[in-house]
């Protein structure tokens, strides 16, 4: 099983394997794994037909893949939502599939499922055939810091220090949104590897440095009442750059965190960084609001939250004003 650094390196240097299986939760590695594929294939001048389980049997699948090969021609079969496929239909496929029936065409393969059965009929003959296996498992901000620098490297833009947390604040763990994010730094800086400060974060992509959800949550540690009041409203007035959703997902994941260390058993730094999956440069944030925050504080926000959640998406709620919900949930909790 390779991991996307160097399943990426090595598809850059223009090196392509010619089975491929990709699989996973975390869906921004495989989209961007394929297109790598997709474009060392292209660069090899080779034809790609891209097919989905949902619209083809597995007889079509083999006919594309298998009858190129007798006129000589190399092409790549790009076949998605395999995992749409039932195992019977699985093993039609693949059961009795190997390379010497498609020659030196390229196959890659990709499933919607998080895990795959090591017995499928798809795993069993992408370990045969020795595939490139890749599964994009799911991401903690602690696993973050990597991609950050991979992302600093692709736009040649450097962030201040202070700044990669700020960034990872404001994206979380979605990499397609932190990737939007360089673009749009790549795309107003005026040379390359330019080091990114706080006022071009804040001029391109509305981060403000003192009034964000990082700096929120830096003061619910320190239950700073009034400096909490002034993020809350600046935030909750500024919905283009704090939407509702991405506000209560934030904070419901920060909530939940010291809900954990409540109920840790393990309550060294070290085990509540393992705990909580988050840099153990962090944790003495969570464990100081641990000490103003108890479990029914934490209860409180966390159901709160959810009905928020659950209200800007139309469900089981009459109420219309979400901003005014979470004001009251903050005005409870610190009371």
């Amino acid at each position: 099983m390779q991991d996307f650094f160097t399943l990426y390196s090595t598809l850059s240097s223009k090196i392509v394997s010619q089975i491929a299986l990709f699989y996973g939760s975390e869906k921004w590695p495989i989209f961007t794994l394929i297109n790598a594929f997709n474009d060392t294939i292209k660069s090899k001048h080779i034809s790609i037909e891209r097919l989905s389980a949902n619209d083809i049997e597995p007889a079509d699948m083999l006919s594309h893949l298998c009858s190129n090969s007798l006129f000589g021609d190399v092409t790549a079969v790009y076949l998605r939502d395999v995992d749409k496929w039932s195992k019977s239909k699985q093993e039609k496929a693949f059961k009795n599939l190997t390379l010497n029936h498609f020659g030196e065409n390229i196959l890659i393969l990709e499933s919607g499922a998080e895990k795959l059965d090591s017995k499928s009929p798809v795993y069993q003959f992408a370990i045969k055939q020795k595939a490139v296996l890749f599964q994009s498992k799911k991401l903690y901000e602690n696993q973050l810091g990597p991609y950050l620098t991979f992302f600093e490297s692709k736009y040649q833009i450097h962030l201040q220090k202070v700044l990669r947390s700020t960034m990872i604040e404001y994206t979380g763990t979605d990499l397609f949104q932190m990737e939007s994010n360089f673009q749009k730094l790549k795309t107003n800086l005026s040379r390359p590897d330019q080091e990114v400060d706080q006022n071009m974060m804040k001029t391109y992509l509305g981060l403000n440095k003192q009034y964000n959800l990082f700096e929120l949550q830096q003061a619910l540690s320190k239950k700073d009442t009034k400096l909490i009041s002034r993020i809350l409203n600046y935030i909750l007035s500024n919905p283009k750059d704090f939407p509702m959703v991405y506000i209560v997902n934030n904070l419901f994941e920060y909530f939940n965190k010291i809900q954990k260390i409540h109920y840790s058993s393990d309550k060294s730094a070290q085990g509540l960084a393992r705990d909580l999956r988050v840099s153990p440069y962090f944790v003495s944030q969570y464990i100081q609001a641990s000490k103003w925050y108890d479990i029914r504080n934490c209860v409180h926000m966390v159901e709160k939250l959810h009905a928020i959640d659950l209200a800007s998406k139309g469900i089981f709620s009459s109420s219309t004003d979400l901003k005014n919900d979470l004001r009251l949930a903050f005005k409870k909790l610190l009371a």
